[in-house]
């Protein structure tokens, strides 16, 4: 069985040039598209993984309905947008279970 590409989320595609998009386009299939807490909510569980800067909060009930994350890379020099403490639980149960 053929795997397909993983789907990764750009939630504020602004900030990053054409290069970086056409990397990640080699990795997997790119969304870049700001979404409104509501839509997050209602797509995330469709991604792979996302790729987020300050303006996303990612917190629990968002890490929640990410029930496909497995990758969250938030190019900041802070998290205080990403409630580090469940998603570090999240991923520590995803391992066990692999």
């Amino acid at each position: 069985m053929k795997l397909g590409k993983p789907k990764i989320l750009v939630t504020e595609p602004e900030y990053f040039n054409r290069e970086f998009f056409e990397l990640a386009e080699k990795i997997g299939e790119v969304t870049a598209k700001r979404m409104s807490r509501a839509e997050l909510l209602k797509n995330i569980k469709d991604f792979a993984a996302i790729i987020l800067r300050v303006d996303t909060k990612l917190d629990r009930k968002v890490i929640e309905a990410g029930k496909k994350l497995r990758c969250v890379v938030s190019t900041t020099t802070g998290l205080n947008h990403v409630d580090v403490g469940y998603l570090k639980l999240q991923l520590n149960n995803l391992t066990q279970r692999i």
